[in-house]
């Protein structure tokens, strides 16, 4: 809707015309009021549908989201395995009480919170975005970058442990190979003629030979892409960079978070304003 400049009347006139069995949203921080409150407004003019909230903010504060939104469910940590489970059990009538990593209010008005899943143990075992679903790519934009362009996550977890973070995944690391994310480059080429990715990993380049060996196969394959990533200061050597630049690499976020070093340490960053 908003990569479309739709406001809410023309978005709940297309859901009205799709009438959707359920409704599943992500939460943001910055935009949570507003999210919460379209949903709201949403549940009033679809009754009939199920509404499911997931994401960093769901899963920290279940409650407060299911209290605030008076959504249906809210699904903990990762999704995909939990949505599954949900869906399955709301379709076929069976008892919730069997899928864990959800949050729900029972018919008397207490939240029942049933503890997260464990990780998903291998993210290549997930099947690929159904890409060709996304309308038009064209509609999505980030300044200073070719488009149209894609994203694609390809490490959950992150073993660092700044005290700032959602942590959403957990400090375990689990990372899509290099062929499976040259596959999804090379779908997002041919269905939507991206010119760039932004790999939206934590931190993108926390294993070294993987980046190498993936900047290799882009460079081998003549892939032509442009790309973005986040990183950290004390996490990339003028060898990885070379690679990556080669390998069509135009730009690198890094959270300096702080000038201070007193605050650098309070926050667990587990850096220096030096190499910053």
């Amino acid at each position: 809707s908003i990569a479309e400049s739709k406001d809410f009347k023309a978005t709940l006139d297309k859901v009205k015309l799709f009438n959707p069995d359920v409704i599943l949203s992500i939460t943001g921080f910055e935009c949570f009021e507003e999210d919460v409150n379209l949903f709201r407004q949403f549940k009033t003019e679809i009754p009939n549908s199920v509404f499911i909230f997931f994401g960093h903010y769901a899963t920290q504060f279940p409650k407060e989201t299911l209290n605030f939104s008076n959504a249906d469910y809210i699904v903990l940590g990762e999704p995909e395995l939990v949505l599954d489970q949900l869906l399955r059990a709301i379709s076929n009538g069976k008892e919730l009480s069997l899928v864990n990593g959800i949050a729900f209010k029972a018919k008397d008005g207490n939240i029942i919170i049933q503890g997260q899943n464990g990780r998903i143990k291998d993210p290549n075992d997930l099947p690929i975005p159904a890409y060709d679903l996304l309308p038009n790519a064209k509609h999505y934009y980030e300044p200073l970058i070719p488009k149209p362009y894609g994203m694609i996550q390809t490490i959950r977890g992150c073993p660092y442990q700044c005290n700032y973070c959602v942590t959403s995944y957990g400090s375990k690391i689990g990372q899509l190979s290099t062929e499976r994310i040259i596959k999804e480059i090379k779908i997002l080429k041919e269905v939507h003629g991206v010119k760039a990715i932004r790999f939206i990993d934590d931190t993108f380049t926390i294993n070294k030979r993987r980046i190498i060996e993936l900047c290799s196969i882009i460079i081998e394959e003549q892939l032509d892409i442009n790309w973005v990533c986040l990183s950290r200061t004390d996490n990339l050597d003028i060898d990885i960079l070379k690679w990556m630049k080669k390998a069509g690499c135009i730009r690198i976020y890094f959270g300096m978070e702080s000038g201070s070093q007193r605050m650098l340490d309070i926050y667990q960053k587990n850096t220096t304003i030096d190499k910053a």
